[in-house]
């Protein structure tokens, strides 16, 4: 019983009353008090009626649809007749009004409900005095103010149930997150096909979507017993228009070859015909589509469309059962979509961080070796001594080889190393990069305390040897010096050097006018910092300023 449909649980419940009424007026000798064979012709016509329309409706969502009103109206006939026949209002069949009530909220909401509360206690007592009239009884005052404030109180509280409760439906597996959280930038297409199988019932599903700014579609077929679905790209109108222009954006159940439609529209649902077909007749002929379950899905960048199909039956219930599942499916497309976009803006700034790191420290480092091979290959041309010189640059690429392996273990997520000393740091990498570039690099000053994290430390390093190198290189200094001064939120890195200055320089011009170093002020801004040039012919000096956290 609890697994039926709200159409299945009317009608059952409709048989279910008809035939326990009956049975009641038989077992009382007092009912019905007025034209008893006319009581027992029509109750056993309308239990005939129910048992036909229950049987007609069973597996047939159209036919449920059109025939739920003229049902309900049958039902509301026989309550006024019953209660006129039974004693008028304080007739025992009473609570029968409780299902009119419940049939109403369960098919068409609070509208619904409330034109059925208003009709019902009109035609109740119209019919109860009527009773009254031609039976000449007496007037029970207490049993008419406790029916009356029973339908009253009974009837708001549906109809606030109407109100509050629209379309809730809940579907197995509803909560799943459909994005798969090994590929998360992919579109839950598939995903959502299931769980909209899962939710009605079907055996197969058409799973369409695209990209709203390129023409393709791409198509697949879920099956409940496939693995994997074959996945086809459809050029430009090749599958025609898939859903006729009014059902556009809607849910719906569809019937191909009587052109019906059972569609959602102000919380009720309505049927109705199309003249062009509810889908097109490519996309039906593409999946062996007679009847099925339109379910649009949208997100910000993508749109699709679910038509799931091969049920055991359809009914209207299964319409806000679609729009519930049409939007568990939009939000996890437009959940994949973020997720991709960050993938691969942190894909992005990585690579601009490799790209960095490469710069400041292989490429120097080559481009310091190069300088110091042509300086041996001269000093051997001049019959100099050059064993202490190889043997310099031997030790000094042990250390290069062992940054480039700390380099690697960065990239790797590996563990850092724990917070060092930064002046003893700084001292051995300003020797390196004066015997790389061949000239004087000094640390004019850094408290011995300073300690920095390693993640704070490495891009220091890395600040100091890309300035030092531009200064060498392209500056053609001579001495370079280097001055590291910490403080509660910052940190002050400055590197003054001899050369010939910036190109573009001017005396006294400082920070946004003189352009700074590409891979200076990419690294700068990423650390969230502030760099400072100041430059003539006579030098310059880089003043950079970093907030004291983890990079």
């Amino acid at each position: 019983m609890f697994e039926h449909r709200s159409g299945r649980v009317i009608g059952l419940g409709r048989v279910a009353i008809a035939t326990i009424i009956l049975v009641a007026i038989w077992m009382d000798p007092t009912q019905p008090s007025s034209y008893p064979r006319s009581a027992y012709a029509l109750l056993a016509v309308y239990l005939a009626a129910a048992a036909i329309h229950l049987g007609l409706t069973w597996r047939n969502w159209w036919l449920e649809a059109r025939l739920s009103l003229p049902a309900h109206a049958a039902d509301i006939l026989l309550f006024t007749l019953m209660v006129f026949l039974t004693d008028g209002y304080t007739s025992p069949f009473f609570p029968f009004f409780v299902f009119l009530l419940l049939s109403a909220t369960i098919k068409w909401g609070w509208r619904g409900t409330a034109l059925t509360a208003i009709l019902v206690v009109i035609l109740f007592y119209l019919a109860g005095f009527a009773a009254l009239y031609w039976a000449h009884g007496g007037f029970d005052f207490s049993r008419f103010f406790v029916r009356g404030a029973h339908l009253a109180v009974l009837s708001i509280i549906l109809i606030w149930f109407g109100v509050n409760q629209p379309g809730q439906r809940a579907g197995p597996g509803w909560d799943v997150d459909l994005v798969d959280p090994e590929r998360p930038g992919e579109l839950p297409m598939l995903a959502g096909a299931g769980l909209a199988a899962a939710s009605v019932g079907a055996r197969r599903v058409a799973v369409l979507w695209w990209e709203k700014e390129e023409p393709w579609v791409n198509a697949a077929l879920w099956r409940e017993d496939a693995v994997s679905p074959t996945i086809s790209r459809h050029g430009p109108d090749e599958l025609g228009d898939m859903v006729a222009a009014e059902l556009q954006g809607r849910t719906f159940l569809f019937d191909v070859s009587r052109g019906r439609i059972l569609f959602e529209a102000g919380g009720q649902i309505r049927a109705g015909r199309t003249e062009s077909g509810p889908i097109s007749r490519v996309l039906s002929h593409r999946f062996a589509l007679s009847s099925g379950l339109a379910i649009p899905v949208e997100s910000d960048l993508h749109a699709g469309l679910l038509i799931a199909a091969d049920a055991e039956s359809f009914s209207a219930d299964d319409v806000f059962v679609g729009q519930s599942c049409g939007s568990l499916i939009s939000a996890a497309m437009g959940r994949a979509a973020l997720t991709a976009l960050a993938a691969e803006n942190v894909g992005a700034v990585t690579r601009l961080a490799v790209a960095r790191d490469l710069h400041d420290s292989a490429a120097q480092l080559l481009a310091g070796l190069s300088l110091r091979l042509e300086g041996l290959r001269k000093s051997r041309g001049r019959n100099e001594d050059v064993a202490p010189l190889i043997e310099a640059l031997q030790q000094d690429l042990v250390t290069e080889k062992q940054d480039l392996r700390n380099l690697i273990a960065k990239l790797r997520g590996e563990p850092p190393a724990p917070v060092s000393d930064m002046r003893s740091e700084l001292n051995e990498l300003a020797e390196r990069l004066s015997r790389r570039w061949n000239v004087s690099c000094t640390l004019d000053r850094c408290a011995a305390e300073t300690r920095l994290s390693a993640s704070l430390r490495h891009e220091t390093q890395q600040l100091v040897r890309e300035a030092v190198a531009n200064a060498a290189r392209h500056g053609g200094a001579k001495r370079i010096a280097i001055t590291l001064d910490p403080g509660d939120q910052h940190i002050r890195l400055d590197i003054q050097d001899d050369g010939t200055g910036f190109p573009l320089g001017m005396p006294g011009e400082i920070g946004d006018v003189v352009p700074a170093p590409r891979s200076l002020k990419e690294r700068v801004d990423h650390l969230g910092g502030r760099l400072d040039v100041w430059t003539d012919d006579r030098g310059s000096k880089i003043m950079i300023s970093l907030p004291l956290r983890d990079a």
